[in-house]
């Protein structure tokens, strides 16, 4: 991402365990620059009277020599938050002691290194095994796919003291290891200061005590035997999906403030409304080809006026703005600005940005990429074209000229609670409560609905009954 004016480049999202995204929020830094992104996010667990999260997820600052880590500091009000490191960005730590980008040796290293930090539930890998047995008439050797664990077994850590001489085997069983030049995989050196740095964060990526991360979605039958099917809330692996989904939520390559802060807006909107539907156990199949709010508002009007009935039954109104910031407004605050609400001026009148259009040669080819909802680094290798946004000049006056790419940082929150049915929800809902996945994911309950709900801010919805609890947003 280039900005036209200022030098942010730090996109923080938090989520939940349902893959909906609570906050997303452009900053010029970390640390202290979240501190009012935290605190409305306690506060509004505290307005809707739930209970706060029990485990949270994080990307960095998951543990301190002396006290707090940053990210519980942030959240001192909930004093019984366990903080955790997403797994996947402790594996991939590793790499920077790699001497060479072998793509076969490095997928093979991860492999094992997840192997030596998790380990799968015994009684769903023989259940599954004897699904595929009866459906392969007995063959005494199966083949279990990746998709198939993911989707029917669950898997638990399996403790520091375990887990730390087994990844010393994996070092161990690599360390003379070579490509076919010759050159050596692992970079001795690099490789001791990474796993003396890594060791310390053993204890950070152990699932909780006491705390469910996995929530049981359906049933699938396989060779006559019912499995079940499984979603789990560890990690940031939802947040990552999002990022990759940002790219499609903006139709051009550059955008006015208040256009990318709509374009965002809505994209999050979108995301959230499919993955409320996608949340519900049964997953039924809506008939709705949009997810305006204002659109199924004037509907079920007009339909209880000639009809006397509504026909979107699981419409519910938007919420009360509750003043929390999103996207580009959260930025401008930091920098004692407020975000132009320009709305009547001329959209073909010149932004600034009419010159870059020249740079787009390829722009038809990587449109159809975002239609198939790829990301243009994702199939060539190549860094995504920068997305121009003017900000707030800096408080000099002197505008910035940092151009560098947009680091997002994840932060996610998941909950423990049983997957609704569709029997007693009739409507995309999400659950909030005991656990919570940061900056990469937390892990909760209950039922509250918490998702972006306003043009400038997310809203808060709460209710007694999971139907009531349906995450809204404005509709563009």
């Amino acid at each position: 991402m280039t900005k036209l004016v200022g030098d942010a480049a730090w996109f923080t999202n938090v989520g939940n365990e349902h893959r909906q995204v609570l906050m997303s929020v452009l900053t010029d830094s970390e640390g202290a620059g979240l501190l009012p992104m935290a605190t409305g996010l306690v506060q509004r667990y505290k307005d809707a009277g739930k209970a706060p999260p029990r485990v949270l997820y994080v990307t960095r600052d998951c543990c301190a020599t002396v006290g707090q880590s940053k990210v519980a500091a942030m959240f001192g009000e909930w004093q019984q938050l366990v903080v955790r490191l997403d797994v996947w960005h402790f594996m991939q730590g590793f790499k920077k002691g790699f001497n060479a980008d072998n793509q076969q040796l490095c997928s093979l290293f991860m492999a094992h290194l997840s192997t030596a930090i998790f380990e799968w539930d015994s009684s769903d890998l023989f259940r599954l095994e004897e699904a595929k047995q009866s459906e392969d008439e007995g063959d005494a050797c199966v083949q279990l796919t990746s998709k198939e664990l993911a989707s029917h077994c669950r898997r638990r850590t399996r403790g520091a003291l375990e887990t730390e001489p087994l990844i010393q085997e994996v070092l161990d069983y690599f360390w003379v290891a070579t490509d076919g030049m010759g050159i050596p995989f692992i970079d001795h050196a690099k490789m001791e200061e990474v796993w003396s740095t890594q060791r310390r964060h053993l204890r950070c990526i152990q699932d909780p005590p006491g705390v469910e991360l996995y929530v049981k979605t359906g049933e699938v039958s396989m060779g006559g035997v019912m499995l079940p099917a499984f979603r789990c809330a560890r990690g940031s692996t939802s947040l990552e999906s999002f990022h990759r989904h940002m790219c499609r939520f903006f139709p051009r390559r550059f955008a006015h403030a208040l256009n990318f802060q709509v374009y965002l807006l809505e994209g999050l909107v979108r995301w959230n409304e499919n993955c409320a539907r996608a949340a519900l156990e049964d997953n039924p199949k809506t008939m709705l080809c949009g997810n305006s709010t204002l659109l199924q508002n004037q509907v079920n009007q007009l339909s209880q006026k000639l009809f006397g009935r509504t026909v979107i039954k699981d419409y519910i109104q938007l919420s009360e703005y509750t003043g929390e910031l999103i996207g580009l407004e959260y930025l401008y605050s930091q920098r004692g600005a407020v975000l132009p609400q320009d709305v009547g001026r001329d959209p073909d009148a010149s932004n600034g940005t009419d010159s870059l259009e020249e740079d787009w040669e390829d722009e038809r080819d990587d449109e159809q990429l975002l239609d198939a909802g790829w990301c243009k680094e994702e199939l060539h290798g190549l860094p995504w074209p920068p997305l121009p946004v003017p900000l707030p000049e800096e408080a000099s006056g002197q505008a910035a000229t940092h151009r560098g790419p947009l680091a997002p940082t994840l932060y996610i929150i998941a909950t423990q609670a049983t997957a609704a049915s569709s029997s007693s929800i009739t409507a995309p809902a999400i659950n909030f409560a005991p656990a919570i996945t940061f900056a990469p994911a937390i892990t909760i309950a209950p039922t509250i609905t918490i998702a972006p709900a306003s043009a400038s801010a997310p809203a808060i919805t709460s209710a007694s009954n999971p139907a009531s609890a349906v995450p809204r947003s404005t509709a563009w």
